[in-house]
């Protein structure tokens, strides 16, 4: 019998890897470092001139002095307009570069894990820089050097034949250009991103070039690196992943991926077969990755990596976490890891990272990014058990470094037995704007849904079936005569105000930003621990897809005066004013039975923010 992976009950330890593969897929220009554009004449400090004619005169890449030259305006070339502020890094001016952590040559490796240019696509990741032909002397040595020592950059150089070598390596930033090429001609170079913003560097480096001659001349340029940039639900949807499960002895999910599937196709959104045999049935696809970009400026302009950041459990694990390297890894589209120290556990999985949107909190600070939002906390269960769990630090300290869309926010999930933040709440679009936001939070709400149930035992209809076919088939009038689960739903009331709270302190968010849905939660015990599951399908673990939300349908008891699910009635009344169409996709066997719900078990790609992130 095909085994059926469940979301929880790993305890695969890994060692600390460090930072060490990052992100790609190339978004929407082909091209990526500075193309030169020369035409006559230099400056020879980084500084800004002192007359406004050098920064529109013609281009020269000769001088006699020590001179750098990088796109400084982004404009995708490097001409005399770049010459300006070369030595600093503003909003509006200073060179970039990317963590090159995407596949050219199809090796299933991040071209930057070696010291080679990998194919002819390689070099549009990496950074144009150019030293001035010298023509001041013959100079006793010429000294390329970056600052600090420790960022995870590489230099490729040209030699006289055109072929890139590697001259720089990461660790050792320093080293001696050869005299009689710099005097006979300018010297290219490329430099390469080999790993992505760290804690302690915020992705700001300074080149310099010291050239010893009878004087002394040095000229510095100033790049930063692109961060990891994470996008919310709200962003208009490019590809959506899933497995089709047609296995019989692997719980199929056909009812939902035939709907998924269907949708899509309406809405005209790709959907990605995440095949069931290749990753060993292991279909929780939101939780092997977050999924992201850096951007950078091409000869087109604005362009972009798409990045899979890999969350998934372990390397010597199997399943999903092969995906990202052997499938999802290849020309513009790369990988992130950033280890863990620790035993690996569910909260450390993609369905606990989700993203705020872009808004302005209560101190009036903009984020243009929006925030990263993850469970976990020190609070223990909701019965009193005291333990914390947290999202691995290494994971944190990666998004916190980016410096985007962090300090990240943590709210109470430990008390769940997957601990997931999309196990309470879902980021939705708002179309029609309500209340002035367009975007609004999915709350899971147990005092709604058993207030439905309550409304239908005191209409006289407390037979009603809760779970219609089901193993776990019952009664209105069986569960709200069952105690102990009303009072731990009272419990999971309170916590979730709680993290209501947080949020609205955090984001400046109003109640009416908050809408409730129906989730009734119940009691598992894993090693002793009270946790928490959902009840009934968790129709707030819904999959965003523009303007369509695709709902686990909750199994709830039929109302005989109108013939329909109240609990569906009740997601539907509370999310169409927003202008968004509700499809409910069943996903009781394939996925709910085994602790997740329609999110759980996808991914959705959206296109990156608008705005680059070098103008905020």
């Amino acid at each position: 019998m095909t085994s059926v992976i469940r979301r929880v009950g790993f305890s695969i330890s890994l060692a600390a890897l460090g930072l060490l593969w990052g992100c790609s897929h190339g978004g929407n220009s082909s091209g990526g470092g500075a193309s030169l554009a020369p035409t006559s004449s230099a400056t020879t400090t980084g500084t800004t001139p002192t007359t406004s004619t050098t920064t529109t005169a013609p281009f020269s890449t000769v001088s006699p002095v020590a001179r750098l030259y990088a796109d400084v305006n982004r404009d995708g070339v490097i001409d005399g307009n770049d010459d300006a502020g070369r030595d600093t890094w503003t909003s509006s001016r200073g060179a970039i570069f990317v963590y090159n952590n995407d596949d050219d040559d199809g090796k299933h490796a991040i071209d930057c894990s070696d010291s080679i240019i990998n194919g002819p696509m390689d070099p549009r990741t990496d950074t144009v820089i150019v030293a001035g032909q010298y023509t001041g002397g013959t100079p006793q040595s010429v000294t390329l050097s970056i600052a600090p020592a420790t960022a995870p950059v590489r230099i490729f150089l040209r030699d006289a034949n055109g072929n890139y070598g590697e001259f720089l390596s990461p660790g050792s930033l320093s080293g001696n250009i050869n005299v009689s090429q710099i005097t006979q001609q300018p010297v290219t170079m490329l430099l390469e991103g080999t790993g992505p913003r760290a804690t302690g560097w915020d992705g700001t480096i300074t080149v310099t070039l010291t050239i010893n001659d009878t004087q002394t001349t040095t000229d510095t340029l100033m790049l930063r690196e692109a961060p990891l940039i994470y996008t919310d639900n709200t962003r208009p949807a490019v590809r959506v992943y899933a497995m089709d499960i047609t296995d019989p002895s692997s719980s199929p999910n056909q009812p939902f991926w035939t709907v998924l599937s269907s949708g899509l196709l309406q809405q005209n959104v790709p959907l990605q077969n995440v095949d069931q045999n290749t990753y060993q049935f292991d279909r929780w696809v939101q939780d092997g990755m977050q999924l992201g970009y850096n951007a950078y400026v091409g000869p087109n302009g604005y362009t972009w990596i798409d990045d899979f950041n890999q969350l998934e459990r372990s390397p010597n694990q199997g399943g999903l976490w092969d995906l990202v390297p052997n499938e999802l890894l290849s020309h513009n589209q790369g990988e992130t890891y950033a280890g863990s120290s620790q035993v690996q556990d569910s909260p450390n999985y993609g369905g606990n990272l989700e993203v705020f949107p872009p808004h302005t909190d209560p101190t009036g600070v903009v984020w243009p990014f929006g925030r990263i939002y993850h469970g976990g906390g020190d609070a223990g269960s909701i019965g009193g058990s005291q333990y914390s769990r947290h999202m691995n630090p290494e994971e944190v300290a990666l998004l916190e470094a980016q410096g985007m869309q962090s300090p990240t926010i943590e709210i109470s999930t430990e008390w769940l037995d997957v601990g997931h933040v999309d196990e309470i709440s879902m980021v939705v679009n708002d179309p029609n704007k309500t209340n002035g936001r367009p975007w609004k939070l999915l709350w899971s709400s147990p005092t709604l849904g058993i207030q439905a149930l309550t409304n239908l035992n005191n209409a006289g209809h407390g037979s009603a079936t809760v779970f219609t076919g089901q193993t776990e088939q019952t009664t209105v009038s069986a569960i709200l005569g069952n105690a102990t689960l009303m009072q731990f739903n009272q419990g999971v009331q309170a916590r979730m105000d709680s993290n209501k709270q947080i949020l609205m302190n955090a984001l400046g968010l109003q109640a009416s930003d908050f809408i409730e849905v129906p989730v009734v939660y119940t009691t598992i015990s894993n090693g002793g621990v009270d946790y928490g599951v959902a009840y009934n399908p968790g129709v707030q673990n819904c999959i965003p897809v523009n303007d369509t939300l695709y709902v686990p349908d909750p199994y709830g008891p039929t109302d005989p005066a109108t013939g329909k699910d109240v609990w569906q009635t009740q997601v539907v009344n509370a999310v169409q004013p927003l202008g968004l169409t509700v499809v409910f996709v069943d996903v009781y066997t394939s996925y709910h039975q085994l602790e997740g719900e329609a999110h759980c078990g996808s991914n959705v790609r959206y296109q990156p923010y608008d705005m680059p992130w070098w103008s905020k």
